[in-house]
């Protein structure tokens, strides 16, 4: 096993530090949409527009609860961003699809955040951007491994 430094630790802990900022970023960022969004909501939009068509669905990769979910979905629809029909096969599941003003959200929202992350890594080298691509990618590996080996489901 490979020994840990203090700067190891201290990289660890700038992640789970940063990642509410980012977050808080996200929010300020796709708050200046047309419609204005949370983050929540844009993820949302993403799943559906994926094919994650049901609640149900849509919580297997959440991290809050159907509840909150049902509660999230329900404001896109009054926003008239998601479209809510009766399975034909099932009447008891509502299944969700995008409306034109949705997709229409979602591409102007991941506009926003594409042109954010442009802005926020300009002072990185490009050859240093590429490895912080990769070095992300890997953390990524590592928590979605953390996620399933907690019982949770890693997306």
């Amino acid at each position: 096993m490979e020994q840990r430094t203090a700067g190891d630790v201290s990289a660890a802990l700038r992640l789970f530090e940063l990642a509410p900022r980012i977050t808080r970023m996200e929010n300020a960022v796709l708050g200046r949409g047309s419609p204005p969004l949370t983050f929540r909501q844009f993820r949302l939009l993403g799943r559906i527009a994926e094919g994650d068509d049901t609640i149900t669905r849509l919580g297997r990769f959440a991290t809050i609860s159907l509840p909150a979910i049902s509660e999230s979905v329900e404001g896109l629809v009054q926003k008239g961003l998601v479209r809510r029909t009766a399975d034909p096969r099932d009447r008891r599941t509502a299944r969700l699809d995008l409306t034109d003003a949705g997709v229409q959200a979602l591409a102007v929202g991941g506009d926003l955040l594409t042109e954010a992350a442009e802005q926020l890594l300009m002072e990185i080298a490009g050859s240093r951007r590429d490895r912080l691509a990769n070095d992300l990618t890997a953390i990524d590996r590592c928590v979605a491994d953390y996620l399933r080996r907690e019982g949770d489901v890693a997306d």
